[in-house]
């Protein structure tokens, strides 16, 4: 059986307004600090720019800015806006209280973000320096999610994870390694596409612990495998399991469609993923109750004659399965047993096929949905990511492997 094994990470473009387009104020430095203060979760820190403090920072190129979030809730910190979406600068994909991330800027530019889970909540960065002009997004009609395309582990703990744009013929591809809660890391980086070499480099060493790399222009749209080889901690005196390889092997990105720049979401999803030939699967639940039934709608967007298994657990016990269900018009009601907690379910949904006798499409496929509950009532869409809290994902084929040397 094909899996998409998909984890869902909590990452919201609710409709909002009113977010201000702030002008950053200039000044020399090489570094930035920005705090997520307490109460930025609720609306109404962006009527006085005070979602991010401070909500526009100046540094140079090669300077690093760091968000620190001192709120209670999760937050992301993520290149773009709501209106433009995003630009694929950075992302720190969902990072949890008392957390912090950091972002090397190369090239000079104007740089606004915001919180994905959030997105009242608005900054800019501003580079200056001798590094280039603003980068522009208006022509892009096509952009990958920077959520994990593969994460794996060290034997001392450490998370690693790869994040790709999707591979195109003739195309470079952007690759981002991250050495998760880390600082000072160094690593070797060799990737190849059918056994070529499109990008080696010995020696990276991450102050933050996030790299950027670029590969040569592909030959051609499959996947790539990228082997990094653990150096150590530290600038001088090196810690940590030296010499480990960690490899991913077929690893792509997951392509989202951008229309006029702007997504294609559903507004009324609780968690919104897409099987490998792209068709839109969607599942809209209600807040999950202690001793209340769940009502849940499965949705396979724009298709007819859909079969499909059905799975909900909630804490690893099942609270409602179905077998060949078959929606003629692609959308499926279901209602689950009474609920044991308030907790939020998981979701697993197993594709069978489109069609009546004769069926076509990527059978046995799973789509999993994981802490699935009914946040803002609108929907983010797919993305690759490592599991967190509620909204979907799919994942880029990745099979993982650990080698220790």
């Amino acid at each position: 059986m094909k899996a998409l094994a998909i984890a869902s990470f909590f990452v919201l473009f609710a409709a909002a307004a009113g977010i201000a387009a702030p002008n950053a104020a200039h000044a020399d430095h090489p570094t930035a600090t920005v705090s997520m203060p307490e109460g930025t979760a609720v609306a109404g820190c962006e009527k006085t720019n005070e979602c991010f403090i401070p909500a526009d920072v100046t540094v140079d190129v090669g300077g690093e800015v760091t968000w620190s979030n001192d709120d209670i809730a999760a937050h992301t910190v993520t290149a773009g806006s709501l209106e433009d979406g995003l630009s694929g600068e950075f992302d720190s994909n969902l990072f949890m209280p008392g957390a912090s991330f950091s972002h090397t800027f190369e090239e000079a530019g104007e740089y606004p973000y915001f919180c994905v889970v959030h997105p009242w909540m608005a900054g800019t960065v501003t580079v200056v320096g001798n590094g280039g002009g603003e980068r522009s997004h208006d022509e892009m009609e096509v952009t990958t999610m920077g959520k994990p395309s593969a994460t794996d582990k060290l034997s001392d703990g450490t998370e690693v994870s790869v994040t790709v744009t999707d591979p195109a013929e003739d195309e470079r591809m952007s690759i981002t390694i991250e050495f998760h809660d880390s600082e000072h890391v160094n690593y070797d980086l060799v990737v190849t596409q059918d056994g070529e070499e499109v990008h080696s480099e010995e020696g990276a060493h991450k102050h933050g612990g996030i790299g950027e790399h670029e590969t040569m222009p592909l030959a051609s749209d499959e996947a790539v495998d990228v082997m990094i080889t653990f150096q150590g901690f530290g600038i001088e005196e090196k810690t940590g399991p030296i010499g480990e390889e960690v490899t991913f092997t077929e690893v792509e990105g997951m392509e989202m469609m951008m229309m006029d720049d702007e997504m294609m979401m559903d507004e009324d999803a609780s968690a919104t993923g897409m099987l490998s030939d792209k068709t839109m699967v969607s599942v809209t639940a209600t807040e999950p109750a202690e001793d209340e039934q769940m009502s849940l709608t499965v949705k396979f967007h724009d298709k007819e004659h859909v079969n499909y298994d059905l799975v909900v657990t909630q804490d690893g016990e099942e609270v409602y399965s179905a077998e060949g269900a078959h929606e003629h018009g692609g959308i499926g009601e279901h209602e689950t047993m009474p609920l044991a907690s308030d907790e939020a379910v998981d979701v697993m949904i197993t594709f069978q096929g489109f069609g009546i006798e004769e069926k076509t499409g990527p059978i046995g496929e799973e789509v999993t949905f994981t802490n699935v509950v009914p946040e803002f009532g609108a929907v983010a869409v797919a993305i690759l990511g490592a599991a967190i809290v509620s909204i979907v994902a799919v994942t880029a084929r990745s099979r993982l492997s650990l080698t220790r040397v």
